[in-house]
């Protein structure tokens, strides 16, 4: 269990390269302790003299025991972005790194910076510094350092190539402004078919009642609810009536039937009286016949 938080804990440790001071302190500050207070002073003073300016870049001097045997330019990044040095739109900060131990130094700059603050001219300007630091005259070297940043930066040159202008507004083209007619215009016609919508059905609820109004007059009712007891009532009448002249069409139907019956018979009959009347005439004519035959001879 104890290997595992270990094993957890060595990134984060390896991660806290140095630990770094607060900048409130000052621009300069040694950790070493091999500056006088009156040499801080003094580079305090030049750098806050720039920095007043408005336009001056922000520079920040450390001097630190030792790297922790890291490399230079990963703790030069740690304490530079962890003080946020210059700024945010120029992105004109600078950091003087001395590990006083390991005998190294560093110039980390901001990308305003990097044109004219070149690693170029930052070597040149370490180069300068470093007989001085050999013989322990960390004082003396941090002022060459700092006066051969300084004589960079306060050149005209230097202030045009750090400074960034602020991006002016976008001025709008027609071309541009298209997509938001065509959403307007999206906007106006959903907003005018809901309105046609709304207006149809404020028409269609008005129609309504008028209607509702006209069959509670018709019916001499007050509200809606005697308008649909009076038209049930009305449905059970109708209902009655159609029950009622079913059965008479059922009675008419029947005495139809009856009387076309009788007429039948009636007819039966006299066709009988008829075909009676036919037979007795065809007898006598038989008989005519007969008694003609008789009197006739063969001559």
């Amino acid at each position: 269990m104890i290997l595992i938080l270990i094993t957890l804990l060595f990134p984060i440790l390896s991660h806290a390269i140095v630990l770094v001071p607060d900048l409130n302190q000052g621009p300069v500050i040694d950790l070493t302790h091999q500056v006088s207070s009156v040499e801080i002073t003094e580079m305090n003073q030049k750098i806050l003299e720039l920095y007043k300016k408005g336009s001056g870049p922000q520079i920040a001097i450390l001097v630190i025991p030792s790297l922790n045997g890291e490399a230079i330019e990963p703790v030069a990044h740690q304490i530079f972005t962890t003080w946020k040095l210059g700024d945010k739109l120029r992105d004109d900060g600078v950091l003087f790194l001395i590990s006083a131990n390991d005998h190294r130094m560093r110039i980390e700059v901001g990308r305003g910076l990097e044109g004219s603050l070149t690693d170029a001219r930052s070597k040149e300007i370490l180069v300068k510094t470093r007989d001085f630091f050999r013989s322990n005259q960390f004082g003396t070297g941090l002022k060459v350092g700092l006066d051969g940043i300084m004589s960079v930066l306060n050149q005209p040159s230097a202030v045009q190539t750090y400074q960034r202008e602020i991006p002016n507004p976008k001025k709008w083209k027609i071309i541009d402004l298209v997509p938001l007619g065509l959403l307007l215009l999206l906007i106006f016609f959903t907003i005018k078919n809901f309105n046609n919508k709304n207006r149809n059905f404020k028409e269609i609820k008005h129609n309504f009642e008028l209607t509702q109004q006209k069959v509670r007059e018709s019916l001499n009712v007050q509200n809606d609810t005697d308008a649909a007891f009076l038209l049930q009532e009305l449905h059970m009448k109708l209902t009655i009536k159609n029950i009622q002249l079913e059965q008479e069409l059922e009675r008419l139907n029947n005495k139809k039937t009856q009387s076309s019956v009788y007429r039948l018979e009636q007819l039966n009959n006299q066709i009988s009286k008829l075909e009676l009347a036919i037979e007795n005439i065809k007898t006598n004519i038989n008989e005519s016949q007969k008694l003609i035959g008789s009197n006739d001879g063969n001559i």
